[in-house]
């Protein structure tokens, strides 16, 4: 044991206590020695319960003996302190690291899939002992120590061991149990020390010192073994998929509340954001962006882990029993990943990263950050393995049902708007930038699709990562919610040029593999009008949002709800009965690749602001006639065309009395008449209530079939 060695332990600049602490074979025998800044004195008890005395070295807290014995024994060590206490212990210092050389490798290199399983802090058995490994990646420190409650937050006692190649530091501690809190104390290489929560925790402490709480995911018993085996992405084209999304501030209500009121409307898939977005801001800041991520706080207000979603209160398994729960009633559950999560797995990965030199330029650096987006995926791999390790593990350990991609346009879009697409070339920062996100994505989303084939993914419509939309099932589409908004928007006199906009979306692409969404963010709803209760909200502006909605259910594609968007009952059984239909015709959610779902009426009266259209079923039964009206005025004894002779049912009005509408008389069944109208032979006479959305059934006009619109 050389003096250097034993001086650079003692001062805390030790990165290797290995080589001079624990069991070292040496020329006919062994040496077993320990440190503890605070002993007195120590002795070897060995596995027959005999008690060997240790030397001090060079007079330090450093003590060692020697054993004429050529094969190791089991024992412990026996610490005396100058208070007259004592403490007896498992050596951590005689077991063994837990990271393979391939590993190593495989983390440098961004692929080590199961990083997550040792990287942390986790309960295991060592030799026959019980205790916790602990491992973290810090390639920069010049000493990594575990403190917590068990060490009196004491880092100059447990100095961690540093692996060759990677830069992370491991230790297997005995006797510590879980519930206990822990940090990581790191040294840099200016000598400055500081505390940091491990990157890979679960669970985190709800007071002002943030540490990390020892947990076992082990223990939870999932129920949804059937449901994981029935998984199958292939029928989602054909199925009704219908998507809620929570807001941060509505996960305060109780589990069963919130379960119940989507399986009430309906919905198959709920989305839970894994960190505050969109709706992470009160009215009053919501147009200041200037958040800091890497200081995200739940609603405790406590800091949050990488590793535990935002909306928890207790434990990693109410989480996961709120996800049981919902697999068995039927519901799915999907992961939002939206720019910011990336900006919080850096946040969270630099805390403990004491020298970020990324080789990136400053300009360049800038500019990332204006854009709001995480710069080191481009630079480091390990990164890239964090976010991997951190995805795949809310789909094996949260049973995740789907990965929801959504605000990469806030990546590619500089702030001048414009995209830095790879064929249009923008900037040279835009093209570097797009092409280290698309390659980045393009990484992720082949490890998750190889580690889940039943994996549904959501991605979006952009220039420059159509790979995305190409590999995922289904795609995020703004631009009808987008348009017709702004139509609404606009006056009642200038509409007439603006009526475009609710069937230009429909022209260009095919929407069936779309989600729309039928409405937005309740406080961004609110906000647009100069009133504060809700109560006093003008009539006409609840009539238009129930309006667009049966326009919206009528559009091709999935649909998405910002839950309690509509704070009034009578919205909320709208929805539900909309959604019912959705569920219940095939012409609304089936998907058939040679087959076009939607044939316009009218689409081009803008005078009158009257538009309908039909979705018809894959076997022609139980077809759908869409007629809306988007102005003020009721539409007495309209004409609209129809597809051929037969009864036309009434089977929705957003005019109902019983959705908050006035009821106004409207035929329940209407047979069509030989006039031509909308350049068709047949046509109805309708009458039309103001702001409002009608949908009739009928049967095959091939045969002159009456219709059933009745759900069998």
């Amino acid at each position: 044991m050389g003096r250097d060695q034993v001086m650079e332990l003692v001062f805390g600049n030790s990165c290797r206590p290995f080589d001079i602490l624990g069991r070292h074979m040496v020329k006919g025998g062994q040496v077993i020695s320990a440190y503890h800044p605070d002993a007195v004195s120590m002795e070897v008890i060995d596995e027959q319960g005999r008690h060997h005395p240790m030397d001090q070295i060079e007079r330090q807290p450093v003590f060692a003996a020697y054993f004429a014995k050529e094969k190791a024994f089991e024992y412990q060590i026996r610490m005396d302190f100058a208070d007259g206490n004592s403490y007896i212990s498992p050596d951590p210092y005689c077991f063994p690291g837990r990271i393979s050389k391939k590993e190593e490798k495989e983390f440098l290199d961004g692929r080590w899939a199961d990083a997550y399983h040792k990287l942390g802090c986790h309960p295991c058995k060592c030799k026959g002992v019980e205790g916790m490994y602990f491992a973290v990646w810090a390639p920069y420190a010049r000493r990594v120590s575990v403190v917590g409650d068990f060490n009196f937050w004491n880092g100059m006692i447990y100095p961690m061991q540093r692996l060759d190649q990677s830069g992370i530091f491991e230790l297997f501690i005995p006797g510590i149990t879980r519930g206990q809190y822990y940090k990581f104390e790191i040294k840099n290489a200016q000598g400055e020390v500081f505390q940091c929560s491990d990157p890979y925790a679960v669970i985190t402490e709800g007071h002002e010192n943030g540490a990390s709480r020892i947990y076992d995911m082990s223990l939870f018993h999932w129920t949804d073994r059937e449901w994981m085996a029935a998984r199958d992405v292939s029928r989602i084209r054909k199925e009704p998929v219908s998507f809620c999304e929570f807001m941060f501030s509505e996960l305060d209500y109780p589990e069963e509340y919130v379960r119940e009121t989507v399986l009430g409307a309906g919905f198959s898939h709920i989305i839970m954001a894994n960190l505050r977005t969109h709706s992470g801001h009160t009215l009053e800041n919501r147009e200041n962006k200037s958040h800091d991520i890497s200081d995200q706080k739940g609603k405790t207000g406590r800091k949050i882990s990488f590793f535990e979603p935002l909306y928890t209160t207790n434990t990693p398994d109410r989480m996961r029993g709120f996800i049981n729960r919902c697999h068995g009633q039927n519901i799915s559950v999907a992961l939002e990943i939206t720019p910011d999560y990336f900006e919080r797995g850096q946040a969270s990965l630099l805390s403990v990263d004491t020298c970020p030199s990324w080789e990136c330029s400053q300009e360049s650096l800038e500019e990332w950050r204006k854009r709001r987006v995480s710069f080191c995926f481009n630079r480091k791999p390990e990164f890239r393995n964090y976010i991997l390790t951190n995805l795949l593990f809310w789909i094996r350990e949260y049973h995740v049902d789907a990965v929801v991609f959504r605000g990469m346009s806030k990546v590619i879009l500089g702030n001048e708007g414009r995209f830095g697409d790879v064929e249009n070339r923008g900037s040279e920062k835009d093209t570097e930038l797009l092409l280290a996100y698309h390659s980045f994505l393009q990484e992720l989303v082949k490890e998750l699709r190889e580690e889940e084939q039943n994996l549904l993914f959501v991605g979006e419509e952009l220039p420059g990562l159509a790979f995305l939309e190409k590999a995922s099932e289904l795609t995020w589409n703004y631009t009808v919610y987008e348009n017709l908004d702004a139509y609404l928007n606009t006056a009642q006199d200038r509409r007439a040029g603006e009526f475009y906009r609710l069937s230009l979306p429909q022209m260009r692409r095919d929407m069936r593999t779309s989600i729309l969404r039928l409405n937005e963010n309740w406080d961004k709803e609110r906000s647009r009008y100069p009133v504060d209760n809700l109560e006093t909200i003008d009539y006409d502006i609840l009539t238009d949002k129930k309006m667009s909605l049966g326009f919206m259910i009528g559009m091709p594609g999935k649909k998405s709800w910002v839950l309690h968007g509509f704070h009034r009952p009578f919205h909320q059984r709208y929805l539900e009965d909309l959604l019912d239909l959705y569920r219940s015709f095939p012409a609304l959610h089936s998907y058939e690749p040679d087959r076009d779902s939607l044939e316009w009426i009218n689409c081009s009266d803008a005078q009158k602001g009257v538009l309908s259209f039909i979705r018809w079923a894959p076997d022609m039964e139980k077809n759908l006639l869409f007629i809306c009206n988007f102005s003020k005025e009721s539409r007495d004894g309209c004409r609209i065309g129809v597809p051929g002779p037969g009864v036309y049912e009434l089977v929705n009005s957003s005019d109902f009395i019983e959705y908050g509408g006035q009821g106004r008389s409207i035929s329940q069944k209407i047979t069509a008449d030989a006039v031509g109208r909308d350049l068709r032979t047949w046509s109805i006479s309708v009458e039309i209530p103001p702001q409002s959305t009608l949908i009739f059934c009928f049967g095959d006009v091939r045969t002159g079939s009456e219709p059933d619109p009745k759900n069998e």
